[in-house]
């Protein structure tokens, strides 16, 4: 899968594609950021975790088909 990041007012939009023939299954898209950032998720689903040196916001995608595009969002 490709992923993608971009940032505008604020918010942070991470595509994931899958550019393959097969469906990608169980993805996961991790993203660290420091403690002391306010995070909000916009997209539902996210599981956070306090790391030793930030935080760690996980979403998962169970399935993703050849072509299709997942945009995930925070703030």
């Amino acid at each position: 899968a490709l992923v993608n990041r971009s940032t505008a007012s604020r918010t942070v939009r991470v595509a994931v594609d899958n550019t393959g023939k097969v469906a990608a299954e169980n993805v996961r898209v991790v993203e660290n950021v420091p403690t002391s950032a306010e995070v909000e998720p916009v997209t539902k689903g996210a599981k956070k975790s306090q790391q030793p040196d930030g935080q760690q916001w996980v979403w998962e995608i169970p399935k993703l088909m050849p072509g299709e595009r997942k945009v995930l969002e925070y703030r």
